[in-house]
C-alpha cells in the first residue's frame, strides 16, 4: 500500500472513514493515518466535519457508538 493506492481508493469511493480505509488495505487505522494527512497536505483529499459522519446518530450501525470512527475523508477531484 502506497499513497497512490489510498488516493485511488478514495477517488473511487468518493468518501470513507479511516477505519474503512484500513480494513480495505488489511492494516491498522494508525497505518493509514499518516498517509491520509500527507494526502490532505497535498490537496488530494480533505477531512470532512464530524457532522458528515453518521456515527453516534440513529443511522450509525456501529456496535460501540461511543468509540465509533468519526473522521471521514473525501477525495478532492481535479477539474
Amino acid at each position: 500500500m502506497i499513497l497512490s493506492d489510498v488516493n485511488r481508493y478514495l477517488r473511487e469511493k468518493g468518501r470513507a472513514n479511516t477505519s474503512d480505509i484500513a480494513i480495505h488495505f488489511g492494516v491498522a487505522p494508525a497505518a493509514v493515518e499518516g498517509m491520509l494527512h500527507m494526502l490532505e497536505s497535498r490537496g488530494r483529499i480533505r477531512a470532512l466535519p464530524a457532522a458528515a459522519s453518521p456515527c453516534g446518530s440513529a443511522k450509525c450501525n456501529c456496535s460501540q457508538k461511543a468509540s465509533c470512527e468519526t473522521q471521514v475523508w473525501e477525495s478532492v477531484k481535479a477539474h
